[in-house]
């Protein structure tokens, strides 16, 4: 990308966060770029480096100290004229932080995944918090801001065929008031909300494996909103060890499996779980190239991915689930327990996953419920049906679960052969209400899922989308 000239576009928006550039410049354009791997992105030498500092006033005596945050927006600008902009979904941003001659990542992530839903143009890039205390009056941050075409994005052939060109400026958002005040563990925090028996809220459960009491959100009135990593996200629950487990808000979309589908009943029950699955590794990457740097925070966690439920008429004659016993929907009910299913498959030890159905279930998403009802040939409007459960729960919209419905077996009667193939099936759930079971394609998204230390500290904010939970 290039540097253009300084503009009044970029603005700092209080008196106590000062911005300098390094630059002569405080406009980025991306123009005339072609594309590159993400590793080479993030290691180029053309950047754009900014400091910011926060001023506040404390004694050397002064433990609690004064918190000071603020938010680095990238907001989006017209391009020139006769050029077209380039896709925001081909624009990789890699922000990171220089401390000394090291640089720590913060963000990395495609420009339309930084966007917000209020707005088109303006994206929240990262949250700093800067706790001022025992004299340390002045905190001066250094950063370097790297944008680049991705060449891991799906790029058609013709994209360059024209001049094409995007813009962006950097701005500073510090409206908050100074906050003087305790941190507080989040555990704590969490569980002064008050356990609930009805309506949305906190809940305790002790169905689980060790009968150990497990708290947990359910409904979509709920304060659970946590900004962590350059990211926000949803309180699942606080597991039974005291970690507390986070969904991210944003996602995205899964890797479609590379390798060839199952041609026999063991490869078939085999590609059902989780664990077998292109999406773990894809996942783990993921947490690698974002997350690693907060390493002491996020803890290993427990996952499950036992076969625990079915949904479907199956035919009894196509062993669909190996050694599994799977509960029909109807008569199951959710819980917090993991065993090995009986083909070999159940609790999982993670730094990062997907949720499961039980989670879903009991974050108030029904199911199943009227989930083959949804065309007005059925006997039902799917509109109806969309608005009746538009208020369920906080998951985000369409996710995949790491629960496994079956592997849909049949034979190819188009060949000259009775060849055996295999579909596999797993679960997704739709936040608005009603979740269902389908093939296992590119439709729903994943939700990355991780759990935070027991001991991790909230400096500011009180679980709203608007103030969420910051964590020290």
């Amino acid at each position: 990308f290039t540097i253009t000239d300084l503009s009044e576009d970029n603005r700092v928006t209080t008196g106590q966060i000062a911005m300098s550039y390094e630059e002569s410049s405080t406009i980025i354009s991306v123009d005339k770029a072609m594309p590159m791997t993400d590793d080479l992105g993030k290691t180029q030498n053309d950047y754009f480096e900014f400091s910011v500092t926060s001023k506040a006033t404390t004694n050397e005596n002064d433990n609690i100290g004064v918190t000071l945050s603020y938010d680095i927006i990238l907001e989006e600008l017209a391009i020139e004229e006769g050029k077209q902009k380039i896709p925001d979904n081909y624009l990789m941003v890699y922000l990171s932080k220089v401390e000394g001659t090291v640089e720590k990542l913060l963000r990395m992530d495609f420009i339309n995944q930084l966007k917000n839903d209020t707005s088109d143009t303006t994206m929240n890039l990262y949250k700093q918090i800067n706790v001022h205390k025992n004299g340390n009056n002045e905190i001066v941050t250094k950063y370097r801001l790297r944008a680049w075409i991705s060449s891991e994005a799906d790029i058609p052939g013709d994209l360059f065929e024209s001049e094409r060109q995007y813009k962006f400026a950097i701005n500073i958002n510090s409206d908050n008031e100074t906050l003087r005040h305790e941190t507080k563990p989040l555990v704590e925090v969490i569980k002064n909300q008050g356990v609930v028996s009805e309506g949305d809220g906190l809940y305790m459960s002790t169905e689980t494996n060790d009968n150990s009491p497990t708290y947990y959100y359910k409904g979509r009135d709920v304060n659970n909103v946590v900004y962590f990593g350059g990211y926000t996200w949803r309180i699942i629950r606080i597991n039974e060890d005291g970690s507390i487990r986070l969904i991210s808000t944003k996602t995205f979309k899964r890797k479609t499996p590379l390798q060839d589908e199952p041609t026999n009943e063991v490869e078939a029950i085999k590609a059902m779980y989780y664990s077998n699955d292109i999406n773990k590794e894809y996942l783990e990457e993921w947490f690698n190239e974002r997350l690693a740097q907060y390493d002491d925070k996020v803890v290993v966690g427990k996952y499950c991915e036992q076969a625990k439920v079915r949904d479907y008429d199956f035919d009894d004659d196509i062993n669909y689930f190996g050694k599994a016993e799977m509960i029909n929907i109807d008569d199951y009910t959710p819980n917090y327990k993991c065993a090995d299913d009986g083909n070999g498959y159940g609790e999982l030890s993670l730094k990062i996953g997907l949720i499961s159905i039980d989670e879903v279930m009991l974050a108030g998403v029904d199911i199943f419920k009227n989930a083959f009802c949804q065309e007005e040939d059925m006997g039902c409007n799917g509109n109806e049906l969309y608005n009746a459960y538009a208020t369920q729960s906080y998951l985000p919209h369409v996710i995949f679960t790491m629960s496994p419905l079956a592997s849909y077996q049949y034979i190819d009667i188009d060949s000259y052969y009775d060849n055996y193939h295999s579909d596999v099936w797993a679960y997704f759930a739709n936040a608005y209400g009603f979740g269902f079971q389908v093939h296992v394609s590119p439709a729903p998204q994943l939700a990355p899922v991780i759990n935070l230390s027991s001991t991790v500290n909230v400096v500011k904010g009180i679980g709203t989308v608007n103030d969420p939970f910051i964590i020290e």
